[in-house]
Parts: structure tokens; sequence; C-alpha cells
């Protein structure tokens, strides 16, 4: 077994983590963190880092692949998740994006802002627990299968952060700009063939603003 030893770890562009350390191993980019301490936010986020990723942070308007399983705070019963079928779940993007990450463009309200926030400050090659109270998740009027006023919990992984040529080119300055991000993260995403009117222009108000 492993020896454990409690440290203090600082690690430049993320936060600070608290907890017990595995020593590390040649060749590894990642520490991992044991017992990782709670940080709230003031938002009322709360977080724990599993793994402290060594890439970089994303910027506020970048845009990035997470892998992310979703549960009731109340129960733990996952209801979402990137690998839907490691939980029992229906896969119901098209078959060349099954179980792969999704994108996310940060700070333009496409994800609830409870895993904007927590996302944003993770390290690539970092997994975050976030504590998501409903008032940064879906709120007094619930969604679909998430009862109104739910907390929710979030594990997630920052795969990557994205360049232009997967279809995100940043902050678009422009309508015809945000037509080609809009197109580039429905297929970036693979959620479906065809789009209608009302998910086209949500996906073109993410791009441009």
């Amino acid at each position: 077994m492993r020896n454990l030893q409690p440290v203090t770890v600082f690690f430049l562009g993320c936060h600070v983590a608290y907890g017990f350390v595995a020593t590390p191993r040649a060749g590894r980019g990642i520490t991992t963190i044991l017992g990782a301490k709670r940080v709230t936010t003031d938002s009322g986020l709360q977080f724990e880092d599993l793994l402290v990723g060594d890439g970089k942070q994303p910027g506020n308007k970048d845009y990035v692949s997470a892998h992310y399983v979703a549960k009731f705070a109340q129960n733990g019963k996952v209801f979402d998740s990137s690998k839907p079928t490691e939980y029992g779940l229906e896969e119901t993007r098209r078959p060349a994006f099954a179980g792969k990450p999704i994108q996310i463009p940060l700070g333009r309200g496409a994800v609830i802002a409870g895993m904007d926030e927590g996302v944003a400050t993770m390290c690539v090659g970092g997994k975050r627990r976030l504590y998501v109270p409903a008032n940064l998740a879906y709120g007094e009027n619930g969604y679909m299968d998430i009862p109104p006023g739910a907390n929710l919990v979030f594990d997630v992984e920052l795969v990557s952060i994205d360049n232009p040529m997967s279809g995100q080119l940043g902050s678009a300055g422009s309508l015809a700009d945000g037509f080609k991000v809009a197109f580039g993260l429905i297929v970036a995403n693979g959620l479906v063939e065809f789009v209608t009117g009302h998910e086209l222009r949500e996906y073109i108000y993410s791009a441009i603003h």
C-alpha cells in the first residue's frame, strides 16, 4: 500500500486543496486528493476536488469538453451522464457521439449555473464533485424528471479546452459566426440530426453572447 501524508497542496491557476495526497508515481501528471476539503463559493455552490489536473484552466468564455455524472443529492440516484449506459440510462445521442464528453461553452448559460461555475475553475485532467443547490440548478420549477427545488450532485471530469477547428470560435462577434458556432455545437455534441428553429436560436444566442 502506498504511503499517505497530510499536506496542503497549491496548484497554480487552481484552488488550494487540503487533505491526504498519495505519494506521486513517476510519469503521472495528476495528483489524487483524498479527503479533499469542501469549498463553498459566494454563490452557494460547493465542490470537492477529487483529482487536480496539471493542465490549463479555461478562460471564462472558452469551450471545454467534459464527462459528467449527475445525481439527486437526496438519494444519490443517477439521472443523467455523458456515459449513460454505464448507469443503466438510455443513450440519446447519435452512435458516433455515444459515451463521449459533452462540449460546454462557458459563460453563456448553456448549462446550469452551478455546473458552469464549477467547471470554469477546474484544470484539464481534473475531477471535481459539485454540490449544486436548487437555485443554481433548475430552481423551483424543476425540469422534466427533475422535481422542483431539487439539489443536485455532479461528478465532472474536465477533458480538454477545445479549439476553433472543433466548431468553437470563442466570442463569435457576428450573426454569421453565430451560425457557425451553433452548427458546430450541434454537430460536436451529436444532439440530433435535425433541430427545431427554437433549438437553433438557442444555440446561436449562446454563441454570440
